[in-house]
């Protein structure tokens, strides 16, 4: 997988290396390699996953679900900053990867009430939806929510499903959901109400939809006016 090379660990794996640690310079004599406890504080969990896969007596089930759970949480943001940054015929190739990577991890790791286990539930669902998956995203989405309560990012996700299905009222719920309840920082608030604003304008919701455009015009000027043109 070569467009997931994580070549930013790489870098914060070298720097962990040259960065001196003690007084006097660090000599090559006395670097040790870096634990892999340490190498997920470096925020580097695909080198963590790598140590632990070459030497199984590190390999402890409850910290291998962990670091699996963060390693897939981070070839997500790959997946979907590459959907977003390429329009061509290979931008869904690492969603897709990733989903089946996901999968691969729910069919192993089956403790389905451990965080971890809900965490790619939950990215799972955002990388179906943002890869055009609706049916199967809105199911995981029923799915996760016998588990646990829906988290406000993947209410989001199963919102854009419901949209993409041409489902308006219930993509309204999902992302009124995800603004009530979501917890700070986890969700950015303006691309979820330009959501619901067209998710509103669709039901024929026209003075919330307006109301609405109203609360985000100070924040978000610039949107609202080009709404308002392509509106009328």
């Amino acid at each position: 997988m070569s467009y997931l090379n994580p070549r930013w660990e790489n870098v914060a794996f070298a720097a962990f290396l040259i960065l001196p640690t003690v007084p006097y310079p660090v000599c090559a004599a006395i670097v040790e390699e870096p634990s892999v406890s340490e190498l997920m504080a470096l925020g580097a969990p695909t080198l963590a996953w790598d140590k632990i896969q070459k030497k199984p007596q590190l390999n402890q089930k409850l910290q291998a679900e962990e670091i699996a759970q963060h390693r897939l949480s981070l070839y997500l943001r790959w997946g979907l900053d590459e959907s977003r940054n390429d329009n061509g015929p290979q931008r869904l190739i690492p969603l897709n990867e990733t989903v089946n990577n996901e999968q691969e991890f729910l069919t192993t790791y089956t403790r389905k009430n451990a965080s971890a286990y809900l965490q790619v539930l939950g990215d799972q669902i955002v990388a179906l939806s943002a890869k055009g998956d609706a049916r199967m995203a809105i199911v995981r989405a029923d799915e996760l929510e016998k588990l646990t309560a829906l988290p406000a990012y993947v209410s989001v996700a199963r919102g854009d499903a419901f949209m993409q299905l041409e489902q308006p009222e219930k993509a309204v719920a999902s992302y009124e959901y995800a603004l009530t309840h979501a917890l700070p920082g986890e969700i950015d608030p303006i691309p979820t109400q330009e959501m619901l604003f067209y998710a509103l304008l669709d039901c024929g919701r026209y003075e919330q939809a307006e109301k609405l455009l109203s609360d985000l015009e100070p924040n978000t000027p610039q949107w609202v006016r080009l709404s308002a043109t392509a509106d009328s």
